[in-house]
């Protein structure tokens, strides 16, 4: 029996025992990374690969210095991030493939598309505004207006008014934005 404990894998490493170390880590941890990587869409090679760049990540903390790590805790949070990486990398990859096969045609219509869509659902964000914050988003967001200016045609006795008024018509902005969640998740698509 090998008498696995974290323990003794640091003390291995720090001793430099690095091999043995390496091995007891194989035989104790890696059923874990498998079984976490297969149940999200991955195979065992795919586990081993994330495995390793996680005792290497190990390994180097070790040789900082730094002992109060738990090992099992630390190797299956780093092969989770290392194989989430993975799957993102992955996806963008599969992604830009189709959009690669796709005729030039259908991929401005769909592009054109999202942005007539985008509009759509800023507009409606936009009217639930008080009229007053339209107007004043529309005049320093769309035109550009300096406060000054926002401050004359709004009918504020200075451009500090108008500034804070410019401040609270973002904030309910904000606000009707973030209660509107599917708008919010739409637009940051």
């Amino acid at each position: 029996m090998d008498n696995y404990s974290e323990q003794k894998v640091l003390a291995m490493l720090e001793a430099g025992e690095v091999n043995q170390a390496i091995a007891l880590l194989y035989k104790h941890e890696l059923p874990k990374i498998i079984r976490y990587v297969q149940k999200n869409s991955g195979n065992e090679d795919d586990a081993f690969d994330v495995f390793q760049e996680a005792v290497l990540v190990l390994h180097q903390e070790v040789t900082k210095g730094n002992l109060d790590l738990k090992v099992g805790g630390f190797l299956y949070t780093v092969s989770r991030n290392v194989w989430l990486n993975t799957l993102k990398k992955r996806s963008k990859e599969l992604l830009s493939d189709e959009v690669r096969d796709t005729e030039p045609s259908k991929v401005e219509f769909l592009s054109d598309m999202m942005e007539v869509e985008k509009k759509r659902v800023l507009d409606k964000v936009f009217s639930m505004l008080s009229e007053k914050c339209q107007k004043i988003l529309h005049l320093t967001v769309y035109q550009s207006i300096s406060m000054e200016d926002v401050a004359e045609r709004m009918g504020y006795a200075t451009a500090n008014t108008a500034k804070t008024a410019n401040y609270q018509c973002k904030q309910q902005l904000m606000k009707v934005v973030k209660d509107n969640k599917e708008a919010l998740d739409f637009l940051l698509r």
